[in-house]
């Protein structure tokens, strides 16, 4: 009888990155396999809203039965692969890669005598009810199998969404490199999107090459390559953008609309129906170009952005009707998307209503916060309710900073030195080329 676990992993070919990396492909050969042990493996496309197990397709409907499917969900951490926005922002890419197809029922050192450099890529979970009602050793199973080839590198990769890695008694990170352990460290590569998660797994890893990725910064610029800064005075103090509902943005946004004057901010809460006035179709229902592409204009007539990010609290049972349904969550790490990168790259001063240690996620990563003018000592505070009393009390003192002098501070050389530095680290992170890192850094 099978040994039964639960598996933190889904199966999935797609990382994110630019078009013009793909001459890095003829250096790489992807593995592909239907199943392993007679288990089915496959790929899922939200945009399609169907999953691939083996040659069968699963409904996506995201009810209750469809999460008791045992094995690993087939659940993409790159969605943008389906969207038209996105064309051409694949960095292994679809037409020009190398794909080799194995029957793992055979003998598979015929199979991998001609390759130089083959690739196993794994997706880390987006969604943490991954780990539940699976039944299955696939994980495990595939590390064995093709852990006698010293050719075959380990890709494990979430550019997107990882929120921590504690979910009720499953820690996931002793789970993932316990497994990973049968392997030399220098063939797993890792990139994901959480400091905290790469900093853990470096403990237990730390001859691996691990490092934090995502696809934000580039997924900005590329929507938004035509973006010039004002460098004239700013009439706004504040800009607080939010799409879906969640209590803490609600929170923020109705602090903002009650006590703090209409003409020092631009709020937008598109699921509660306010919206900024601008010949611009605000009610976008392609959500990447939402997400990634909107007016300059609110970016450069203010000065200060209070970032509402996706997660706020530290403990939270997730139950949103968009991208998080049904998730089941026990800690939110310092994790943050694209709209904490937006105003670096659109050179504004921010505050982030996010995770504890958000702001210290962004310092790890070589950015500059602005100490000198906030207080972002709430950043240290897990609780969610004194943290967000704190960021209003911030609010309020910026607030009552005059126009003029909150221009003056921007346009000094203390703060545009801050800007240009974040800058430069955002072009860093949107410039780097996972396929020559693993080039270069597989001959160990």
């Amino acid at each position: 009888m099978a040994e039964q676990s639960k598996v933190p992993l889904s199966f999935h070919l797609h990382l994110t990155g630019t078009q013009e990396e793909s001459q890095f492909n003829e250096w790489f050969t992807f593995i592909r396999f239907k199943s392993i042990n007679g288990y089915p493996i496959g790929e899922r496309n939200i945009g399609g809203n169907y999953t691939f197990a083996g040659d069968e397709i699963v409904p996506d409907t995201r009810e209750p039965s469809h999460l008791n499917i045992k094995g690993p969900r087939f659940d993409a951490a790159i969605w943008g692969y389906t969207m038209p926005v996105n064309k051409g922002l694949n960095l292994f890419d679809e037409n020009d890669r190398k794909i080799l197809w194995v029957d793992t029922e055979k003998d598979l050192a015929e199979q991998l005598e001609d390759i130089e450099l083959g690739i196993i890529h794994l997706i880390y979970p987006q969604r943490y009810e991954d780990l539940y009602e699976t039944e299955t050793t696939a994980f495990k199973d595939i590390v064995k199998m093709f852990a006698p080839f010293d050719n075959i590198k380990f890709v494990i990769s979430n550019l997107c969404d990882v929120w921590g890695y504690e979910v009720d008694n499953i820690n996931m990170v002793d789970y993932v490199s316990g497994i990973l352990s049968a392997l030399p460290p220098k063939r797993v590569f890792m990139f994901l999107a959480n400091t905290e998660v790469v900093a853990e797994f470096k403990k237990r890893m730390p001859d691996a090459h691990i490092m934090y990725r995502s696809i934000y910064a580039r997924r900005i610029y590329v929507n938004n390559r035509d973006f010039s800064n004002n460098t004239n005075h700013r009439k706004k103090h504040f800009l607080n953008l939010n799409n879906f509902e969640k209590p803490h943005r609600t929170e923020i946004v109705n602090f903002l609309t009650n006590n703090i004057p209409a003409d020092k901010s631009y709020v937008s809460y598109v699921k509660k129906n306010l919206y900024l006035e601008e010949p611009h179709d605000l009610k976008n229902t392609h959500f990447t170009q939402w997400q990634y592409k909107f007016p300059h204009l609110y970016y450069t007539d203010s000065i200060i952005n209070i970032v509402s990010e996706t997660l706020f609290e530290y403990d939270w049972f997730v139950n949103d009707q968009v991208f998080e349904d049904r998730v089941l969550h026990k800690t939110h790490l310092s994790f943050f998307t694209e709209k904490s990168l937006k105003p670096i790259f659109f050179e504004q001063i921010f505050l982030i209503v996010g995770p504890f240690h958000v702001h210290k996620s962004l310092k790890t990563l070589g950015f500059k916060l602005f100490e000198d003018f906030i207080d972002y000592s709430f950043d240290d505070v897990k609780d969610h309710k004194i943290r967000m009393n704190m960021i209003k009390e911030q609010i309020t003192r910026l607030s009552n900073i005059d126009i003029n002098d909150l221009n003056n501070y921007y346009f000094s050389e203390e703060c545009q030195n801050i800007l240009k530095h974040n800058k430069e680290i955002f072009k860093q992170m949107r410039t780097f080329s996972i396929n020559k890192y693993i080039k270069e850094n597989s001959n160990g």
